[in-house]
């Protein structure tokens, strides 16, 4: 019967998966759909029993926060209120599912034109492997809301910006990325008589950035971390760092996957922004975001963890992907839907294949084996 019951969850959690990114395609600004967006993220959270590190790292973590981890100290600050909440680890990251993804929905309802499209394509991708890298969905739903403020016309912009994106730094280090897109606004100040001795700077710095890129890591991220961002500078050609034909061709395809959405962001947000569909400062944001990858992928592929960084352009990507087929004039290839979920697919299977994350996260965190308890 036990065996039963969880076949049976198993089923239900896959139906509505499935369910909800298949409805989101039809749906528009849907208060409902959202709503069970957010739910289910929250009971998938919940239910995560087993997943990735869950057992080894965060559970322990949770459990004695008081302790040296090498952990951002936002992220143990939330540890010690939830003990002093005496909420379980499963409860302690449901409620905080519930609150990440509350902030996309409030994110993509102020910048899309069908927030719910926008939801449905998450949940493609990235959605279920954020459940896994947790700090970091913590993290860019935070930083997700900064940038909807610095894209504002409201006063203390700059403020709030840097106050949110403090904020998210404190939960994951890789936050620290979207200071990059303060540069908008300052190139945009810049005389354009100026503008080349402003580009030409910018590039020396970035020349600057990528050589000394492991003293960079070292001084954010720390020593430690470093070691696992930048190890194939080290040398180190184990399995998993790339070191064989095999890793070489799925680094290919990262690379040819991340070069192609970033040059595609552009192009659709200049349709979008004709069309007057989206905010245009947000679609600057969003367009730099994705360049500024391309600019950074030399020194980011170097890292066997790429997607701790991509992520940030990725999730502003997938707001102008939602934007696309509400064009007054519709491209019959672009404004697809079908297309757009197809390229989240890609990602997907890209990130899927390249760190065997099926079997180990996806599987795993649609796979019902007991409801855990939500406080101590």
């Amino acid at each position: 019967m036990g065996l039963s019951n969880a076949n049976t969850g198993t089923l239900i959690l896959w139906a509505t998966y499935l369910m909800l990114i298949l409805l989101g395609l039809f749906v528009r600004k849907s208060k409902c759909y959202d709503a069970c967006f957010v739910v289910f993220m929250g009971m998938v959270a919940w239910l995560n029993t087993d997943s990735a590190d869950i057992l080894d790292v965060y559970m322990p973590m949770y459990a004695a926060p008081q302790l040296d981890w090498g952990t951002e100290q936002g992220w143990l600050f939330l540890c010690k209120v939830g003990n002093a909440l005496c909420l379980s680890y499963n409860g302690f990251v449901f409620f905080l599912t519930l609150f990440a993804s509350t902030a996309l929905v409030i994110f993509a309802r102020k910048t899309t034109p069908n927030e719910s499209f926008y939801l449905a394509l998450f949940l493609v991708y990235p959605g279920l492997l954020s459940l896994v890298q947790f700090r970091q969905f913590i993290a860019t739903a935070i930083a997700l809301i900064g940038v909807l403020v610095l894209a504002s016309g409201r006063r203390g912009k700059w403020v709030w910006f840097f106050l949110l994106l403090l904020v998210a730094f404190s939960m994951h280090r890789s936050a620290i990325i979207l200071v990059l897109l303060a540069i908008v606004p300052i190139y945009r100040r810049v005389p354009k008589k100026l503008r080349w001795l402003a580009t030409a700077f910018g590039a020396f710095l970035l020349v600057e950035a990528v050589v000394n890129a492991q003293s960079i890591s070292t001084f954010i991220f720390g020593e430690v971390k470093t070691g696992a961002y930048f190890r194939s500078l080290s040398g180190d050609t184990s399995a998993g760092s790339g070191g064989n034909a095999s890793s070489l061709g799925i680094a290919l395809i990262d690379i040819f996957l991340t070069v192609f959405l970033c040059v595609l962001v552009p192009f659709f947000a200049k349709r979008l922004q004709e069309d007057a569909v989206e905010d245009s400062a947000f679609l600057k944001f969003a367009s730099f975001a994705n360049i500024a990858t391309i600019v950074l992928v030399p020194m980011l592929f170097i890292t066997e963890d790429f997607m701790r960084f991509e992520r940030y352009g990725f999730m502003l990507a997938l707001c102008i992907f939602a934007g696309m087929p509400y064009l007054a004039k519709r491209h019959v290839l672009f404004s697809c839907k079908a297309f757009l979920l197809a390229i989240c697919f890609a990602f997907c299977w890209m990130y899927a294949i390249r760190g065997a994350t099926f079997g180990a996260v996806i599987g795993p965190l649609l796979s019902f084996e007991h409801f855990p308890s939500l406080f101590l």
